[in-house]
């Protein structure tokens, strides 16, 4: 959990100093050969977390913050609905954004 809440802090820092450097960090961890994103999907549908509350917690709130900064990126799906889904199954590949929705 640890791990995650300070990769939170870090999205927190980058997306309120947003500095030329932070958004070079934030527009990486939205790319989708970072593998960053899907460790945290393979959290949420890995079984043997089930149990753990507030780790699911945390790792919802920065799959939640990932999607965000990946739709400022890319202007043309801000105003869809279904954008966040595709954008998931975008960074996260088909099969994996299948478990996780």
């Amino acid at each position: 959990r640890e791990h995650v809440q300070e990769l939170l802090r870090t999205i927190e820092r980058a997306v309120d100093n947003y500095s030329r450097e932070d958004r070079m960090w934030l527009r990486s961890i939205c790319d989708r050969s970072d593998i960053c994103f899907r460790n945290l999907l393979r959290v949420l549908v890995e079984p043997k977390y089930k149990g753990f509350v507030r780790l699911n917690c945390a790792t919802l709130r920065a799959v939640q913050l990932i999607l965000r900064i990946a739709m400022q990126f890319i202007p043309a799906l801000r105003e869809d609905p279904s954008s966040g889904g595709q954008i998931l199954q975008h960074m996260a590949g088909e099969e994996l954004a299948k478990q996780v929705l």
